[in-house]
């Protein structure tokens, strides 16, 4: 059994827990490729993954108080451990012939901040890691689980779903060919938006103007997911 836990704002155990052994609730399975990523093979899955991360996004852990994204101090502090320089000859032609200087680095992060930051994504409780092989569907109960929240934290709404579209190109060897197209995305971000006004008691679906804008935003916000620290 594993079990990843946080104090929600009432004090309460905010827990997500899965098991590999069949014992009184059937098998539990790690999401394939498919059922996470085709429209055709998996769009029940697909809709379950949307509303469990709306509802992830929808916890409260503070009370009172502005609540600060983890994105930009953690890029800062790893651009802090980024050297200038190497001692070995051979090493430092590579890295200055491959990498961007620190200070490009540097200035390229601080332009994110400034246009990213500005986009109004609300920061919410994020998972920072819903690669396929952290979401875990269990075929009896119909649902689908979260694990593996070592990277949890509060971050960009947008960041989150944006970082889970970009994991459809894999890890090991990554397949930019898998980021799903505008019309997976539309689809995908209607059931998010659903759920996500359902449990904020607004009670109705969300706008197509409303899908639009988290569209535009997570796009924006895909583009740095891939520095989110881990």
């Amino acid at each position: 059994m594993e079990t990843r836990s946080k104090e929600s704002e009432d004090g309460a155990p905010l827990s997500e827990s899965f098991t590999a052994s069949g014992d009184g609730g059937g098998f539990f399975l790690a999401a394939s490729v498919d059922l996470v990523c085709s429209p055709h093979l998996g769009m029940r899955h697909i809709r379950l993954i949307a509303q469990t991360l709306a509802r992830m996004h929808s916890v409260k852990l503070h009370k009172g108080g502005q609540v600060a994204p983890s994105l930009f101090p953690t890029l800062h502090k790893y651009l802090r451990l980024v050297p200038t320089h190497f001692d070995d000859i051979e090493k430092n032609l590579r890295f200055v012939s491959c990498i961007p200087s620190k200070a490009e680095l540097e200035l390229e992060v601080s332009l994110l901040e400034e246009h990213l930051s500005g986009l109004g994504s609300p920061v919410v409780f994020c998972h920072n890691d819903l690669l396929v092989k952290n979401i875990i569907y269990q075929e009896k109960q119909g649902r689908v689980i979260f694990i593996d929240f070592e990277y949890a934290d509060n971050n960009y709404q947008a960041l989150d779903i944006g970082n889970h579209f970009c994991e459809f190109g894999g890890v090991e060897r990554f397949d930019s060919s898998l980021y799903p197209d505008r019309e997976f995305q539309l689809c995908w971000l209607q059931h998010y938006l659903d759920e996500w006004h359902r449990l904020a008691g607004r009670g109705e679906c969300a706008s197509s103007r409303d899908v639009e804008v988290l569209y535009v935003q997570v796009n924006k916000f895909a583009l740095v997911s891939s520095d989110n620290g881990h």
